[in-house]
């Protein structure tokens, strides 16, 4: 009876460590997964913000120009 016992108990303990080697894979996985997507949405947050400052930056300096277009800036003359 022990000559069966021994293989048995060897089979299921090395199908534990597979199954538990398994999911400790996966949970890593999904662990870099999740990091990653933070990440991206860090990034679509910041250039969102970029794009904002950007787009209030235009508008101002359409404002300036729009109040006399023909007068040369302090920056444009020095430029020349």
């Amino acid at each position: 009876m022990n000559l069966y016992l021994l293989p048995v108990v060897t089979i299921v303990l090395v199908i534990v460590l597979v199954a538990f080697g398994i999911a400790l894979w996966q949970r890593r996985r999904q662990t870099s997964h999740t990091a990653q997507l933070q990440n991206l949405l860090d990034l679509a947050d910041a250039l969102e913000r970029d794009l904002k400052t950007c787009r209030n930056n235009l508008a101002q300096a359409h404002a300036v120009m729009s109040v006399n277009p023909d007068v040369p800036a302090a920056s444009e003359q020095d430029a020349q």
